[in-house]
């Protein structure tokens, strides 16, 4: 028993060094010296909200970048809200208001100042009060600007324009809604789910207007250089809806055409006047319908195909077509039925 007690002895004396080796790598100790203060651990507040506050106006915007509204801001000065003199730049505002309180003074809400690119506006709202203080809602000055896109805006009394953009193929207006406004109501290259009430053309667009509504006094409720898709044009002393093409839309017009298009389908034209409540080279599946006794309710300058025309007036046409096949013409004096060409 005690040789055994000797031989385990002499084995673990034997062993030690190398265990010791081991365990003194193990648990090896660095510097305590710190290397350096403590870093903040909190973001800031420039990442936390990287854009730049807008709190009073007038505001000029010169560096690109992303703007917002702080509040609703009132413009107590003769001139422009806000001027934007550079490009790519995005200005929310943060569904707050622009106003002013100065008596005619016609500065803009918000003023493109050149040729402008890259420019994105939303969410909010533009107005010139009960005695339409501002010149325009948001407009520009020298050349056109391009790629700029305006979307979620209201802008109410205006002495001038609401939202005017030019009629670049690539400036977008989209879900705006204008009212009380004295010259044009909206201009862009493409205007979609808006809705303009002007004195003068309400909704301009160079390219296509889609789900748009347009009232005037006495410019065309809704022109449009290009097509036209479910969209309501409405005037009292011009075309209701103007169009290069035309697809599932409405126009009325007291003095002059209700609807005035090269192709015509599926569409409603009102007039009363000595014009035609809906006039079109081409119409298909279209309805038009006057009260004058020297208009048309329908009148296809080439071919009407499947279409009805109605004047109420006597003496009046309903449809008047070059070469009409399946139409219906009927008025107090007449009534037709076109298969062929007449």
């Amino acid at each position: 028993m005690k040789s055994e007690r000797l031989l385990f002895i002499s084995f673990a004396l034997a062993l030690f060094p190398l265990l010791n080796s081991q365990l003194s790598t193990a648990f090896a100790q660095g510097s305590l010296t710190p290397p350096g203060p403590p870093a903040p651990t909190m973001l800031t507040l420039s990442q936390i909200e990287p854009r730049t506050p807008i709190s009073s106006v007038p505001y000029t915007i010169t560096n690109s970048g992303s703007y917002y509204l702080a509040s609703n801001l009132n413009l107590t000065v003769n001139t422009n809200a806000i001027t934007i003199v550079t490009n790519e730049v995005t200005l929310d505002l943060n569904g707050f208001t622009i106003s002013t309180s100065v008596f005619r003074g016609g500065g803009d809400g918000i003023l493109l100042n050149g040729g402008n690119t890259d420019i994105t506006i939303f969410n909010g709202h533009i107005t010139g009060g009960n005695f339409q203080y501002l010149g325009s809602g948001i407009t520009y000055n020298g050349a056109s600007p391009v790629t700029v896109h305006v979307f979620n805006v209201t802008v109410t009394e205006c002495i001038a324009n609401g939202i005017y953009l030019g009629t670049n193929s690539s400036t977008l207006v989209e879900a705006c809604a204008l009212q009380g406004i004295n010259v044009y109501g909206i201009e862009a290259g493409i205007i979609m789910h808006s809705q303009a009430q002007s004195g003068n053309t309400a909704i301009i667009a160079n390219y296509t207007a889609s789900d748009c509504v347009g009232t005037s006094v006495s410019g065309e409720g809704v022109l449009v250089n290009g097509t036209a898709n479910n969209c309501y044009g409405s005037s009292y002393s011009s075309i209701g809806l103007n169009a290069n093409n035309a697809n599932n839309c409405y126009g009325t017009s007291t003095t002059a055409d209700g609807l005035n298009v090269t192709t015509a389908l599926n569409c409603y034209g009102y007039s009363n006047s000595g014009l035609a409540g809906l006039y079109a080279a081409t119409a298909n599946n279209c309805f038009g319908y006057n009260t004058s006794p020297s208009g048309y309710g329908l009148y296809a300058e080439n071919v009407a195909i499947s279409c009805y025309g109605n004047d109420t007036a006597s003496g009046a046409v309903g449809l008047y077509a070059n070469i009409a096949n399946s139409c219906d013409g009927t008025s107090t004096t007449y009534n037709y039925h076109y298969n062929m060409p007449p």
